[in-house]
C-alpha cells in the first residue's frame, strides 16, 4: 500500500510539470464558475451612405398639330430637293461636269439616184434614216433606173454632241415577198460643220445627198440639251386606249457622288413624266384616278460620257410582273432575280411619302442585250422603254410579239424644266388628293384615292436602290391616306436628376459562429468610414416615350436610359497632405465681427472630418453697448436717460450657439428572440468611437441544432446643423444689492434652425441593413485554450487520493 501511494503521487508530480500546472492558482470555486473561452470570428462587408438632392419631372401632353403642319409648311421649309453634297442643274444652266460643245444641227435629206431599181418597171423606193437614234420612214417613191428622185426632206432637228447619220435605201414589194435592199449609206463626226455630203450605198444600188446646217455650236452643255438629247424612245402598247403617252415630261441633272460606282463626281438625269389620268383596263376605260407618274433615270461618268452606266425605272407589265412596282436596275451587271431591299425615304420628305418600306428589285446585265438600247439625239445612248399597260409602268425593249403596237412616239415629246418650283407644286396637289378623299371602285371591289399623290423621292437618286418611291405609305395604306390630315404629336416624360455625396463604409461584426443553449457572449460591433472612397455623382434617369404622326411620317419613339458620373474625393488623402502642411483644425476666439465692436466671435472651430463635431461656432451682440452707443446719434434726447440707465444695466446680450455635426447611428437586434437576445440594441458613432459590444445570451430551452442572426438595421450617417439662441441679461451691481435674485437673467429663447439630414432622405437606394449568422448546437465546443483545466482536475483527484491515505493511516494508529 504504501508502494502503491508513492507511484500515484510520482505521476501526479510528472503530469503538473507536463501541462505547466501551478496546481495552487485555481481553487475549485474558480474552475466551476469560470466561462467558457468560446471561438469567435468576424463578418465584414461595405454599405454606402448616400447624400443627394433629387430633381423629379414628368408630364404628357397631345398636340394636335392639324392647323400648325401641312404640306405647305413642310415645303416651305425646304431650301430645295437636293441632299447635302448634289447640286441640281436645269433648264439653260450649265453643267459644269460636261466639257463638250454643243451643235444645233439641221440635216435635210435632198436628193437620191436610184443606180437599180431591183425591179420590173418602175421601182418603189423608201429611205429609212436614223440621225443619232432618230427614226424616219418615208412615203414610197416610184424611180427607174438613174433616175434621180427630189426629196428635200426634214430629217433631223436638234442640238447634238455628235452626229451620226445612216440612210437605208429600201424598194417596197408586195407581201409576202421581202422587200429589197438598194444599200446603206454611213456618216459620223464628232465635230459637225455646215456641208452637203454624198455617197453610194454599201452596195452601190443608189446614191445620196444630205445637207448638214449646224445653226449653232456652243461650249458647255445645258440640263436641257443634256435631258432632252438623252430621253428614251418610246412605243406604247395601253390597252385602254385612253392613256397612252404621258401628257407632261420634265427633267434636271443632278451632279454628286455615286459611292456605289465608286464616282466622286458623276451625272443624274432625272425625268419625271405625269399622266392626267389612269384607266383600268377591264371593263375597258374604267377610271381607277387622278394624275399618275412615272420616274426614269439615267446614270453618266463624265469621263465616258457617251455611255451611261446606269438605267433605273419602274418596270412593270402583264408579262413580266403585274403592277409589280419592281425596279428594275440595267448595270453591267449579272442578272438576278427579284430582290427585296428597305428603302428609306430622305428626312425631310418623310412627312409627305413616309419614312421607310420593303422595295421589290432586279438587276439586268445591259452588256449582254441587243435592242434595248439606242443613240439618243445627242449622240449619247439611251433606251427603248415601252409603255405596255394603263398602269404606266415601263418596259425596256422594242414591243414583242406578244405586243400590239398602237403607236410609236420615238423621241417626239418635249421636255420641259423640272425645277424646285414644279417638284413643290407636285408635292402641294396632296391636297387636292386630301379634298377628293377615297373612292370605291365597285368593279374591283376596293376603295382607292380618287387623286394618286406625287410620292417620288427626288433628293438624292444616288442612293441605293436609286428610285424610291413612297407609294407604298401613300397610296396602298388607305387608312394611312384617310388620317393624312390629322397631325399630333404625343408624348410623356419622365426626369430624375439625383445630386449625391456618396459616403461609404465597412462594418465589421465579430461574435461565434457555433454556440450552445444557454451561452452568453459579447458580439462586436464597428464601423470603419472610408473616406478615400467619397464620391460625389450625378445621377440621372431619363425617360420618353411618344408618337409622331405628321400627314404619311407616323414614328413611335422610346428613350429610356440611366446612368451615373462621378468623381472620387480621397478625403482621407487630403487631410493627411493638409496635417503634413501642418494644417490643424482651426480655432479662433474673440473676433471683432464689425467696426464698432458690438458683434463678437467668441469661438469658431472647423475640422476636416467627415464625423464628430466638424463646426461649432459661439456669437454675441452686445445689445445694450448698441443701444447707448448708436441711438443717441439718431435721437440726441435719449442721451441723459441712457447714462441715468447705465447706472443700473450692466449688460443685455443675444447670444448663438450654433453647430454642424455628423455621426453614424444603427440599430442592433437579433432575428429570432426565442432563440437569443441582445444587451444593448442601438449605436452612436461620433468618430471618436467606431466600434461598441453587446451581450448576447442564448436560450437554454433548445433542443435541435438551430440558428439566429444579429441584425445591424436601421444603418445612417446624419449630419445635424443647429443654432441655439439665448438672451443674458445683466443689471449690475445697485439691482444685486437690491434684489440680488434678478441682478442677472439668463432666457434660453430656443433652437432655430435646426436641420438634420441623413442617407435615408436622399431617394437614392442604400442597403441599410446587414447580418451575420451564428449557429446554435447541442454538441459541445471545445474552448481554443484549455489552459491546465485537465492537469487541474487530476491534481484535485491525485490530493483528493492522498487525503484519503491519510485518513486511513490514521485510523491505523
Amino acid at each position: 500500500m504504501k508502494r502503491s501511494n508513492s507511484f500515484f503521487l510520482i505521476l501526479l508530480i510528472i503530469m503538473s510539470i507536463g501541462f505547466e500546472l501551478n496546481a495552487s492558482a485555481i481553487s475549485s470555486s474558480e474552475l466551476i464558475n469560470r466561462p467558457k473561452n468560446i471561438p469567435m470570428n468576424s463578418t465584414s462587408g461595405e454599405i454606402t451612405f448616400p447624400f443627394g438632392k433629387n430633381l423629379h419631372l414628368d408630364g404628357n401632353n397631345y398636340w394636335n398639330m392639324t392647323d400648325l403642319l401641312d404640306v405647305n409648311q413642310t415645303l416651305d421649309n425646304l431650301a430645295d430637293f437636293t441632299t447635302e453634297g448634289i447640286t441640281a442643274f436645269s433648264g439653260d444652266d450649265v453643267i459644269p461636269a460636261v466639257s463638250a460643245n454643243r451643235h444645233l444641227v439641221n440635216v435635210t435629206l435632198l436628193n437620191s439616184t436610184i443606180w437599180n431599181d431591183n425591179d420590173i418597171g418602175e421601182g418603189e423606193i423608201y429611205f429609212n434614216v436614223t440621225i443619232n437614234g432618230n427614226f424616219t420612214k418615208t412615203i414610197n417613191y416610184g424611180a427607174n433606173d438613174g433616175d434621180t428622185l427630189d426629196l428635200n426632206l426634214a430629217v433631223f432637228y436638234a442640238w447634238c454632241i455628235v452626229l451620226d447619220i445612216t440612210v437605208e435605201v429600201w424598194e417596197d414589194d408586195p407581201a409576202p415577198q421581202p422587200d429589197d435592199e438598194l444599200g446603206i449609206y454611213h456618216y459620223a463626226t464628232t465635230n459637225p460643220v455646215s456641208q452637203t455630203i454624198t455617197g453610194n450605198t454599201t452596195i452601190g444600188d443608189a446614191q445620196v445627198w444630205l445637207e448638214i446646217d449646224v445653226q449653232d455650236t456652243t461650249s458647255g452643255v445645258t440640263a436641257e440639251v443634256l435631258a432632252d438629247g438623252c430621253k428614251p424612245y418610246f412605243y406604247f402598247t395601253d390597252e385602254t386606249g385612253a392613256t397612252e403617252e404621258a401628257n407632261e415630261t420634265y427633267a434636271r441633272v443632278l451632279v454628286g457622288p455615286d459611292g456605289d460606282a465608286g464616282l466622286t463626281t458623276a451625272i443624274c438625269i432625272q425625268y419625271i413624266f405625269c399622266w392626267d389620268k389612269e384607266n383600268f383596263p377591264f371593263p375597258i376605260n374604267v377610271q381607277f384616278h387622278e394624275d399618275d407618274y412615272e420616274q426614269f433615270l439615267i446614270f453618266i461618268d463624265p469621263s465616258d460620257l457617251m455611255h451611261p452606266y446606269r438605267y433605273v425605272f419602274d418596270d412593270g407589265s402583264y408579262i413580266s410582273n403585274t403592277r409589280s412596282q419592281r425596279i428594275a436596275i440595267w448595270e453591267d451587271h449579272a442578272t438576278t432575280a427579284v430582290l427585296e431591299t428597305e428603302a428609306f425615304s430622305s428626312e425631310e420628305l418623310t412627312p409627305l411619302i413616309g419614312d421607310n418600306y420593303t422595295a421589290k428589285y432586279k438587276y439586268f446585265n445591259m452588256s449582254v442585250v441587243t435592242d434595248e438600247f439606242r443613240m439618243g439625239t445627242s449622240g449619247i445612248q439611251t433606251m427603248n422603254l415601252l409603255v405596255q399597260t394603263s398602269f404606266h409602268n415601263f418596259q425596256e425593249g422594242q414591243p414583242g410579239i406578244f405586243d400590239i403596237t398602237t403607236s410609236e412616239l420615238g423621241f417626239n415629246y418635249a421636255i420641259d424644266e423640272l425645277n424646285d418650283s414644279k417638284i413643290a407644286e407636285f408635292f402641294r396637289m396632296h391636297y387636292y388628293a386630301f379634298e377628293q378623299g377615297l373612292w370605291w371602285i365597285a368593279h374591283l371591289g376596293l376603295e382607292y384615292p380618287k387623286v394618286h399623290p406625287f410620292t417620288f423621292d427626288v433628293v438624292n437618286p444616288f442612293s441605293f436602290p436609286y428610285l424610291i418611291n413612297g407609294y407604298p405609305n401613300v397610296v396602298d395604306d388607305i387608312d394611312a391616306f384617310e388620317e393624312a390630315n390629322s397631325n399630333f404629336i404625343n408624348y410623356e416624360y419622365g426626369i430624375d436628376l439625383t445630386l449625391a455625396l456618396l459616403m461609404k463604409a465597412r462594418y465589421t461584426i465579430t461574435s461565434p459562429e457555433l454556440v450552445n443553449p444557454g451561452d452568453t457572449f459579447d458580439a462586436t460591433i464597428e464601423i470603419e468610414i472610408l473616406e478615400d472612397d467619397t464620391e460625389i455623382a450625378l445621377l440621372y434617369d431619363l425617360f420618353l416615350n411618344g408618337t409622331i404622326k405628321a400627314l404619311f411620317f407616323n414614328q413611335n419613339f422610346l428613350f429610356d436610359h440611366e446612368g451615373k458620373v462621378s468623381v472620387n474625393i480621397p478625403i482621407g488623402k487630403l487631410s493627411l497632405l493638409l496635417s503634413l502642411l501642418g494644417y490643424q483644425p482651426y480655432e479662433q476666439s474673440g473676433l471683432s465681427i464689425d467696426s464698432s465692436g458690438y458683434l463678437t466671435m467668441d469661438h469658431l472651430y472647423l475640422a476636416p472630418n467627415l464625423l464628430g463635431t466638424i463646426m461649432a461656432l459661439n456669437m454675441t451682440l452686445d445689445i445694450w453697448d448698441m443701444i447707448k452707443g448708436e441711438l443717441p446719434g439718431y435721437y440726441p434726447a435719449t442721451e441723459k436717460p441712457l447714462n441715468l440707465l447705465d447706472y443700473f444695466m450692466e449688460s443685455i446680450e443675444l447670444t448663438l450657439g450654433a453647430g454642424f455635426e455628423g455621426y453614424n447611428t444603427g440599430t442592433i437586434s437579433s432575428n429570432n428572440t426565442a432563440l437569443a437576445t441582445v444587451g444593448t440594441d442601438e449605436f452612436t458613432f461620433d468618430g471618436t468611437t467606431m466600434s461598441t459590444t453587446t451581450e448576447v445570451t442564448v436560450a437554454e430551452d433548445i433542443s435541435t441544432t438551430t440558428g439566429f442572426e444579429i441584425v445591424l438595421d436601421d444603418m445612417l450617417f446624419t449630419y445635424e446643423f443647429f443654432a441655439d439662441w439665448g438672451l443674458d441679461i445683466n443689471f449690475g451691481n445697485i439691482i444685486a444689492l437690491i434684489a440680488p435674485q434678478y441682478a442677472e437673467m439668463n432666457f434660453d429663447i430656443g433652437t432655430f434652425p435646426s436641420i438634420i439630414v441623413d442617407s435615408d432622405d436622399s431617394l437614392i437606394d442604400s442597403d441599410s441593413t446587414v447580418t451575420k449568422t451564428t449557429t446554435v448546437t447541442l454538441d459541445s465546443i471545445t474552448p481554443t485554450n484549455t489552459g491546465g483545466i485537465i492537469p487541474t482536475i487530476l491534481t484535485l483527484l491525485a490530493i483528493s487520493g492522498l487525503g484519503t491515505l491519510v485518513i486511513i493511516r490514521k485510523r491505523k494508529k
